[in-house]
């Protein structure tokens, strides 16, 4: 074989090389399994040591160090739940994936750094529910009515908070974290036989963990009976017929022998009971 042949296997062989589906491991950061490395801070950007990170698949847990630093090691490609407890800190539930970017036949699975803020406990959102008595028309204290504080865009472990008015028609959350945006809302409730509600939500902003905040007196309404429809003649309308309309409602004990009106909604009058 001369030189000339020699070149020509040279040649022959990279370029069969080249054409190969198969590609060559020659980066170091190609694997197939990933770390998830964790940074706890409070929200003033002070680390967390301590904190307590727990990996709901498998039970595992793990613990920042003095620089709020934790690190799960060779984790497989998929998506892992965590929870992060720390005292005098709102507990956190955090999702982390770890994806694959590899090309061809091998895989690269980057390591991921997940940041966490976690905030401070000792918040106070306090009120008081008052409702006007059906009978008397008198200003009363709504007592025993469930109150509901929920958090929003915030990874707490839990999502909300629910508490029942005291006598005096006060309600109050106590423990409560710094630097998020909360929502009050009272269910239907019913007081002395008759439905009340609280028309608007209550919107507030907690920023600091030592706050007391007083959202002050709201008043529930009550809550207006539907008629609910049951049949018309208004498909048989012609000029000597006259208009049926059949409907139904719930009505209160003293309320039989009383005088209706039925408006639409320019509230003109529609109909009337004898």
């Amino acid at each position: 074989m001369n030189f000339k042949s020699l070149i020509f296997l040279s040649c022959a062989l990279l370029l069969a090389a080249c054409g190969s589906e198969s590609v060559t491991n020659i980066n170091d950061e190609a694997k197939e399994t990933g770390d998830i490395s964790f940074l706890i801070l409070n929200r003033s950007g002070e680390t967390l040591d301590s904190a307590k990170i727990y990996r709901i698949s498998d039970g595992k847990t793990n613990f920042t160090d003095k620089f709020g630093n934790a690190i799960w090691k060779k984790n497989n490609i998929g998506t892992y739940v965590f929870t992060i407890t720390k005292e005098g800190y709102a507990p956190m539930r955090i999702s982390v994936n770890v994806q694959e970017q590899g090309k061809g036949n091998v895989a690269r699975v980057p390591d991921v750094t997940q940041e966490v803020v976690m905030h401070e406990l000792g918040a106070t959102v306090q009120g008081t529910l008052m409702y006007r008595d059906y009978s008397t028309g008198n200003l009363i204290a709504a007592e025993g009515v469930p109150v509901i504080l929920s958090f929003e865009n915030a990874n707490f472990t839990f999502s909300e908070n629910a508490v029942e008015t005291d006598e005096n028609g006060e309600y109050l959350f106590e423990n409560l974290p710094e630097g998020v945006s909360v929502t009050i809302n009272v269910p239907q409730t019913t007081i002395k036989k008759h439905l009340y509600a609280l028309n608007v939500d209550l919107d507030t902003d907690i920023d600091r963990a030592n706050e007391v905040l007083n959202l002050g007196i709201s008043q529930l309404s009550l809550v207006a009976k539907k008629a609910n429809l049951i049949k018309t003649n208004f498909t048989e309308i012609d000029t000597t017929t006259d208009l049926s309309i059949s409907f139904s409602t719930d009505l209160d004990e003293d309320s039989i022998p009383g005088h209706w009106v039925v408006t639409n909604s320019y509230d003109d009058i529609v109909l009337t009971s004898a």
